[in-house]
């Protein structure tokens, strides 16, 4: 653990493991990342319950009960807490933490670079796309990140992060302003339809229809013809950047008060 990362301890976390794996401290930086990124059940249980007591003197008898209070937690509190355990799930310096899933036994450590992670996952999809269509041939991995959840440090501030490859963020901008423009054009509406909340099992069914007013048919054709060319202008940025080989990475505030966040 450099002593930069250290900075980010607060006294709450660190008395908080101190109770719960106090030899934690003791251990390589190795062996303190892979416990980060895969903490034992049992262990977040126990963290989770002291971590309550610690910030808002909230006792929970039972440390299950403590992970359920966690998730629950309103979003002002959620936000203190993700910054409080970020440096313990992180990884590197600026605790880098990639809120997305991971195949059985793997996690963040099994990637070197943000690159790798975003590669597999995109040979990942490909295998999966050809699974469900005999006739998908497949495409040349160009850069795939869109819309991906992470949280860091950036220099003293904790930071929620979307990434994206260049052309995504371009794309979700594209679709964003095409949505408002049809919105005006053809204002609509989902309304529930008649099996809509019907349990079926332990589930509960989803049945909402588009109105439109009677001009649903015109609808469907305006958002199809839009996710046409939007989805083109998509692929060409993609070819366009990945042959031209340039590498960087833009950091875009889109910050609203309590919350730090950027694209």
């Amino acid at each position: 653990m450099t002593a930069s990362h250290l900075r980010r301890w607060s006294p709450v976390l660190r008395r908080a493991l101190m109770k719960v794996r106090p030899e934690y401290f003791g251990w390589s930086s190795a062996e303190r990342e892979r416990y980060g990124v895969a903490i034992p059940e049992e262990d977040y249980e126990r963290l989770c319950q002291t971590l309550l007591q610690e910030l808002w003197n909230r006792k929970v008898r039972s440390p299950k009960a403590a992970v359920r209070a966690a998730y629950r937690l309103p979003l002002d509190e959620q936000h203190r807490w993700n910054e409080i355990v970020l440096p313990l799930t992180d990884i590197g310096d600026d605790c880098f933490f990639l809120n997305e899933g991971f195949a059985a036994g793997e996690s963040i450590l099994e990637f070197p670079t943000l690159l790798a992670y975003d590669e597999t996952d995109y040979r990942f999809q490909e295998e999966a796309r050809r699974k469900d269509d005999s006739k998908y041939q497949g495409g040349t991995y160009r850069g795939s990140l869109y819309l991906i959840w992470a949280r860091m440090f950036v220099g003293a501030q904790f930071t929620y992060a979307t990434l994206s490859m260049a052309a995504g963020y371009i794309l979700c901008a594209l679709e964003e302003a095409a949505s408002e423009l049809i919105e005006q054009l053809i204002p609509h509406r989902y309304v529930p339809g008649k099996n809509h909340g019907k349990v079926e099992g332990k589930c509960y069914r989803w049945d909402r229809r588009r109105d439109a007013g009677g001009q649903e048919a015109l609808l469907d054709e305006l958002q199809h013809r839009t996710w046409t060319y939007t989805h083109e202008r998509y692929e060409n940025l993609l070819t366009q950047w990945d042959r031209h080989g340039k590498g960087g990475v833009y950091l875009i505030d889109v910050s609203e008060p309590p919350e730090k966040n950027i694209q």
